[in-house]
């Protein structure tokens, strides 16, 4: 609101596309995406900017949250390439990381959708290991560990996503990373079963609703589908 009073469209746009998680979070699907179309500064056309990041990467969650899971993956792999020939995947670890993060949990929820766990199984294995192979950065590893975790839930290897998850926790809490931790806690609970991982499960929503969160679960699906 600020950088809107201020008439800084960059900076407004910027914030509304990078935090657009919160608006999702807070008030739902339609609010996050009237911010996004409010964003009213546009980069200029060559190349794939920071901007164009953070808006890929909401419309991506977004459809996450809603279950547009076909659509979701979809739209993010037309615009892939792009990312990957722009310097800012090059230059910056952490888009590199979280777009191949992003890129596994689509595929992930893909899978669950089509009950078909051994689609794109290669092509998962392989972001997986371009995922593991960013080294340097803590939260890195943390995504990297969620992102195991997801894979083992999905291909019903239930003791690997047990121990992974419980992994992915540690990485998460090592780094103040609250809400990937939540995600992971609820995750863990779905492994264990209705009625051993019913209190992993519920401390993990109940600790977003004290937060203001509409919908814990779908905003916990967004990072462990």
């Amino acid at each position: 609101d600020d950088a809107e009073r201020r008439g800084d469209r960059f900076t407004a746009t910027t914030l509304s596309r990078a935090f657009n998680i919160v608006w999702l979070a807070a008030e739902g699907p339609d609010a996050a995406r009237l911010q996004l179309r409010r964003a009213t500064w546009v980069p200029i056309e060559s190349g794939f900017h920071l901007q164009h990041w953070y808006a890929l990467r909401a419309n991506a969650e977004l459809a996450l949250y809603e279950g547009r899971v076909r659509e979701g993956f979809d739209d993010f792999s037309r615009e892939l390439d792009r990312l990957h020939r722009s310097t800012l995947s090059r230059a910056v670890q952490a888009v590199r990381g979280e777009a191949l993060w992003l890129h596994g949990r689509l595929i992930v929820a893909l899978r669950k959708e089509l009950k078909s766990p051994r689609r794109h199984r290669r092509k998962l294995a392989r972001i997986s290991r371009k995922l593991a192979s960013e080294k340097g950065r803590r939260y890195l590893d943390a995504w990297s560990a969620m992102l195991r975790a997801s894979i083992a839930m999905v291909e019903d290897r239930r003791e690997d996503a047990r121990l992974e998850t419980v992994v992915a926790m540690g990485r998460c809490h090592e780094t103040g990373m609250l809400l990937y931790e939540r995600s992971l806690r609820w995750a863990h609970g779905r492994v264990l079963g209705p009625l051993e991982g019913r209190a992993w499960r519920q401390d993990a929503i109940s600790k977003l609703q004290r937060d203001g969160c509409l919908d814990p679960e779908r905003v916990l699906s967004i990072y462990m589908p």
